[in-house]
């Protein structure tokens, strides 16, 4: 029991680091969005933290050169899902991993079969923006007619984060999601899930994260 409990606190430790500035308080400038998708996912699309909904994500490069502020999503909303996330420049120069062989999978589905090998998918604004050599391949989706985008969240300094669902042909583009109140929904995650009571729930997924 005790090494359990020492456990959960190594990993909420790690978790809080990640999007905080090392004083476990955090950036109101550049991770507030993280809090709002996941406060959106848990109160309007439980259903896709369901066990078996794969999620597909972008995330940042192992010399941190890009933060990848999507990927951070998932630990947030402790859902039962197994995501795929992919380092931002992976499609393009497959770096960023030691174990390619299912993103390898993803990116060759996408780029030639044009199938998605995900439920949904979340995507950070660092993905498809011009620094990234992959940025070609994260686009295509923001657009693509089998995915209809159902929100987005932007930081004060314009850096965003978009959700997606797989629709099959219903899609809707991520210019016409609905822009999401960053703030209101980072506060209410704060006071309602930043709890030992929410973040110890399914604590054996953070480490997929």
């Amino acid at each position: 029991m005790r090494y359990a409990l020492t456990l959960v606190f190594v990993m909420l430790f790690a978790q809080f680091y990640f999007v905080t500035d090392g004083s476990l308080r955090f950036k109101s400038d550049e991770n507030r969005r993280i809090l709002a998708a996941a406060c959106f996912l848990i109160e309007n699309r439980p259903d896709l933290l369901a066990p078996g909904k794969t999620p597909f994500l972008s995330g940042g490069t192992p010399t941190a050169k890009a933060t990848g502020r999507a990927g951070a999503v998932p630990s947030y909303m402790r859902g039962r899902s197994e995501p795929i996330i992919i380092p931002l420049e992976f499609p393009a120069t497959r770096f960023g991993t030691r174990n390619p062989a299912p993103l390898d999978a993803l990116v060759h589905a996408y780029k030639n079969e044009n199938k998605i090998l995900a439920d949904w998918i979340i995507l950070g604004s660092e993905a498809v923006s011009d620094t990234n050599p992959a940025r070609d391949f994260f686009r295509r989706f923001l657009n693509d007619p089998n995915v209809r985008w159902i929100a987005r969240f932007r930081e004060d300094n314009g850096e965003e984060i978009y959700i997606g669902e797989v629709s099959n042909g219903r899609g809707a583009p991520a210019s016409q999601a609905p822009l999401m109140d960053v703030k209101t929904l980072s506060d209410r995650y704060e006071a309602i899930y930043d709890r030992m009571r929410f973040l110890k729930q399914n604590v054996e997924y953070v480490w997929r994260y």
